[in-house]
């Protein structure tokens, strides 16, 4: 396996970036629930993953 360098790192935060600046607004609209707990830290599910 290779490295990424760190311009692949940089390009692909940036792209991450403008993916989100697109779905995150949107997200509220089509998903409340589903964006709400996005900002509250997660489910329940995820939170007892990371406890075990």
């Amino acid at each position: 396996m290779s490295k990424k360098s760190d311009v692949q790192k940089e390009r692909e935060q940036e792209r991450i970036r403008q993916v989100m600046r697109y779905a995150g607004r949107r997200m509220l609209f089509v998903h409340p629930v589903m964006a709400m707990r996005h900002v509250r830290g997660g489910t329940i599910k995820e939170k007892r993953r990371q406890t075990s």
